[in-house]
């Protein structure tokens, strides 16, 4: 990896950091569970995210 390619990773882990140890936090005092409990208690979820694939297909052939 060069070097501006292991500069521009770092800064990007250094971003989320603060919020990976919010998240660590809440999950150790059980914070996240009082606040989420509604998701918790769901058996699915629909957040709206797709998978669309293009490309070419071999439909209607026999």
């Amino acid at each position: 990896m060069a070097d501006s390619e292991t500069h521009a990773t770092d800064n990007r882990v250094q971003r989320i950091l603060p919020t990976i140890e919010r998240l660590h936090a809440d999950l150790a005092s059980a914070a996240w569970q009082r606040i989420r409990a509604d998701l918790l208690s769901r058996d699915a979820a629909d957040h709206g995210y797709r998978l669309l694939i293009a490309g070419k297909t071999n439909r209607g052939t026999a």
